[in-house]
This record gives structure tokens, C-alpha cells and sequence, in this order.
């Protein structure tokens, strides 16, 4: 019965939050996972992998290594709810290690 009063919330809100405009889902929705966007702490679930702001001397290790620029390598927008609470700017790149110890990289974007 509870599951059921879940879906049925989760459906409500996808049929409004698609109607929104785009700023106004990232400042003042809640997400899925409970993390505000207001909060300004870094979302901590187990779902979200960690991501960390390189610093430019590892910036450049990390193209020096893959032999890519920075318009090579995979974006990720600056307000990414992933991104809270870490300081990322546009132009820095971020790495993102996952639960399996992977480690992929993503330019921040506007």
C-alpha cells in the first residue's frame, strides 16, 4: 500500500516537474534523492559517485596522459546536482571515481 502512495507521488511530480522552466527545476525542486540544491553540501548517496575538482598540475597530467584536449573530454554541466558543494568553475575539469574504483573525467560547462 505505501509503495503504491510512492509511485503515485513520483508520478505526480514528473508531470508537473517536465512543465517547469529549466532554472527553475535546478533552484528550487528537490531531487530525487532527496538532496536540496539550495543546500549547498555535496549530495552524499550511495548512487552518486565522488567528485572531485582537479587542481591544474593534474589537469594537465590527466590530457598529457589520455593525449586529448579539453574540448575532447566528456562535459558536465556546472550546476549538475552531482556538483554541489564542490567549487567546480566552468573550464576546470572534475574527476569522478565510482564504487568500482574507476576514475572518469568531465569538463565543466555551463
Amino acid at each position: 500500500m505505501e509503495n503504491a502512495r510512492i509511485n503515485e507521488n513520483r508520478k505526480a511530480f514528473r508531470s508537473i516537474y517536465k512543465h517547469l522552466p529549466h532554472n527553475y527545476r535546478l533552484q528550487n525542486v528537490t531531487t530525487w534523492l532527496g538532496v536540496s540544491l539550495a543546500d549547498k553540501d555535496a549530495p552524499s548517496h550511495e548512487i552518486i559517485p565522488e567528485h572531485k575538482v582537479l587542481t591544474k598540475e593534474d589537469t594537465e597530467k590527466v590530457l598529457a596522459d589520455f593525449k586529448v584536449s579539453r574540448l575532447q573530454i566528456p562535459r558536465i554541466r556546472a550546476k549538475d546536482a552531482a556538483l554541489v558543494g564542490t567549487g567546480a568553475k566552468v573550464g576546470q575539469l572534475v574527476g569522478i571515481t565510482r564504487l568500482d574504483g574507476s576514475q572518469y573525467y568531465r569538463l565543466v560547462v555551463e
